[in-house]
């Protein structure tokens, strides 16, 4: 069994445990032990049945390559598990026996290589995304960046698309039921210092929710979300990162809208297995029912 530790600030709770990933608080530190790949103990094979869309629009996507990975490792299996997408985007998988829980590859030609991690046997109708090369662009064009550092002569800031991408959103409750958590922020350890950006009402990131040091306002940090939307935009996304993994990505909430201080009880932690270069992770922060009986969402926040 791994064990990794990763230093944090006081006033986190540890609430995660997940199979093959256990986290737990010892002093000031997580302590992450990674065991396995995803198995159970049944030794019974299980299936995974979704859709492939395009992470903008929602729209089905054609022609995708679509590969399962360990959930633990990011490695893809041997002998590969792999489907292509038909006109319906739908795509489903038989997945080796005792594994009960995936990681889900997306790759096509145009497109940014996407992957989601924690993935449960037995879930039908799940969204498989894929980022296209329009909205990476759009994105990065958004924050001030120029789309391909490879293409840029000075000292323009730029998206290295040697280094990786990572996104999420923050969440109450589990990955069948989700609810957008609003005003929080979301931290990586180790921290490699890239910014944190946060999505706005038109589902794409902006530097208008950027947090201050740690002093959200209202408007600022994850946003709650829109009902019947269907818009996940309690996202955050963070780009150019280095290609250093696991990280533990941590999310919080705060006492009082900009008084910059963390609410002790409203913390909760998730493991990004693996980040990839030119590849763009996406993987949420969850509060279980089971540990906060009430959505974590700050009463002052509204947008």
């Amino acid at each position: 069994m791994k064990r990794l530790h990763f230093a944090l600030g006081m006033g986190v709770v540890c609430v995660l445990g997940l199979v093959s990933l256990f986290v737990a608080c010892e002093g000031g530190e997580y302590v992450v032990e990674v065991s396995g790949s995803g198995a159970s103990a049944t030794g019974e094979a299980g299936t995974l049945n979704g859709f492939v869309r395009d992470f903008q629009t929602k729209t089905e996507v054609q022609g995708a390559l679509v590969e399962l990975v360990n959930n633990v490792t990011g490695e893809p299996f041997d002998p590969p598990i792999t489907a292509t997408s038909p006109a319906s985007g739908e795509v489903s998988f038989d997945l080796p026996e005792g594994i009960t829980k995936v990681g889900v590859l997306v790759k096509k030609e145009g497109a940014t290589d996407t992957v989601q991690f924690d993935f449960l046997e037995g879930l039908e109708g799940e969204e498989f995304l894929l980022i296209s090369n329009a909205t990476r662009d759009l994105v990065a064009l958004g924050l001030g960046l120029q789309p391909d550092c490879a293409a840029v002569t000075d000292d323009s800031p730029c998206l290295d698309l040697t280094k990786a991408v990572t996104a999420g959103g923050m969440y109450w409750g589990d990955p069948v039921d989700e609810n957008p958590i609003g005003c929080g922020v979301v931290s990586f350890q180790p921290d490699d210092g890239q910014t944190v950006y946060y999505f706005g009402n038109d589902a794409l990131p902006n530097q208008a929710r950027n947090i201050t040091g740690d002093t959200p306002a209202n408007g600022q940090g994850t946003n709650p979300g829109r009902d019947g939307k269907g818009q996940a935009i309690s996202y955050y996304v963070s780009l150019n990162k280095e290609i250093q993994y696991p990280l533990l990505i941590m999310g919080r909430t705060f006492e009082a809208e900009g008084n910059g201080t963390l609410d002790a009880s409203q913390s909760s932690a998730n493991v990004m297995p693996r980040v990839y270069p030119g590849t763009a992770t996406i993987q949420n922060v969850y509060f279980s029912k089971g540990d906060f009986t009430e959505d974590p969402t700050p009463s002052w926040c509204t947008q």
